[in-house]
């Protein structure tokens, strides 16, 4: 029960970072200081969203029984492909509404 609260907050987490990280890019800068603060705080988010692409497979592969053998590495695996795939494709989807 715990790890399916956990992929939830994932899931939501993920979808919010991809949001914030598309909506930082569309602001226009003016002055340096204001990129570089603009910058740090694209890193920031995108720190928080390569750990969310770490966690969310995890969680996945302990919903779905923890195993060990080829099966856990195929369900990791599309599990981060999956994820990664999301990622892009909303954040495209975003970065083509904000243009």
């Amino acid at each position: 029960m715990v790890h399916f609260l956990f992929l939830v907050i994932g899931l939501f987490s993920l979808v919010f970072v991809v949001r914030k990280i598309a909506s930082l890019e569309k602001i226009e800068c003016k002055t340096l200081v204001k990129e570089v603060k603009q910058n740090v705080r694209s890193l920031l988010w995108g720190i928080i969203l390569v750990f969310l692409i770490l966690v969310i497979p995890y969680e996945v592969w302990s919903l779905t029984g923890s195993s060990n053998d080829w099966d856990g590495v195929y369900i990791t695996g599309a599990t981060a492909i999956g994820t990664i795939i999301f990622c892009f494709s909303y954040y495209y989807r975003l970065k083509s509404k904000y243009n």
